[in-house]
């Protein structure tokens, strides 16, 4: 193998190393947020976040409904390197267009913020 693919190769590895532990923060930022929500009501945990620990409150609506659409799927969202982007889009999608999404998920595709939108979708569903 010559220097360049050499190089790309191991960028490609670290890459994937670093887009997986993007995942796992995102996903444990998820599990912490839920777990507030146990503790205290969901405006209190939300003002809690954003006034005390910085948590933006452009996320803060991605990781409280998080558990709500997309709890059990965890390892698939690991699997998969989702990135914060892909998951605000799969916990605001339909239903449809989630299941669909986490489908294509299953089977190894990449998934982008458009693969998530529901008209990206609709016609995949069936009807």
């Amino acid at each position: 193998m010559d220097s360049k693919a050499q190089a790309l190769a191991d960028l490609k590895k670290r890459v994937i190393a670093i887009q997986a532990q993007m995942t796992d923060r995102v996903l444990r930022m998820a599990a912490e947020v839920e777990k507030l929500q146990t503790l205290m009501p969901a405006k209190e945990a939300k003002d809690f976040l954003r006034i005390t620990c910085n948590l933006p409150s452009s996320e803060l609506g991605t990781y409280s409904a998080f558990a709500r659409s997309l709890s059990g799927k965890e390892q698939l969202l690991k699997d998969a390197r989702v990135s914060f982007p892909v998951l605000k889009a799969l916990v605001t999608a339909d239903d449809d267009t989630r299941n669909e999404v986490l489908a294509r998920m299953e089977i190894g595709a990449r998934i982008d913020t458009q693969d998530a939108n529901s008209e990206a979708c609709r016609p995949l569903i069936p009807t």
